[in-house]
């Protein structure tokens, strides 16, 4: 099964990494800011999510980038996103899918 993500086809296996990520985050949002699993519950999204990062940066090789500068600026993105996440403000990226 395939799930479209804007224009790009995306195995459901991404589905289920993407799933889990965004429970772990709805976890973390209900807790305290200094609450110690929000740590844990950080680096277990970011853990999941980076295949999908280095996939979105393999997508700009033909840029002329080296592979290892685009999987970093992926990485840093993801952390970033991870850190700026705001649930309360139900606002989904561009990286959601699309309902048909």
């Amino acid at each position: 099964m395939n799930v479209t993500y804007h224009t790009t086809s995306v195995p459901s296996s991404s589905m289920t990494n993407w799933a889990s990520a965004d429970a772990l985050l709805a976890t973390m949002a209900q807790l305290p800011p200094q609450h110690p699993q929000r740590g844990q519950l950080r680096r277990q999204v970011i853990h999941q999510c980076l295949p999908e990062a280095r996939r979105e940066a393999a997508r700009f090789r033909s840029t002329g980038e080296s592979f290892d500068d685009l999987a970093q600026v992926a990485v840093l993105g993801l952390i970033l996103a991870v850190d700026r996440c705001d649930r309360a403000a139900a606002v989904r990226s561009n990286t959601s899918p699309r309902r048909p």
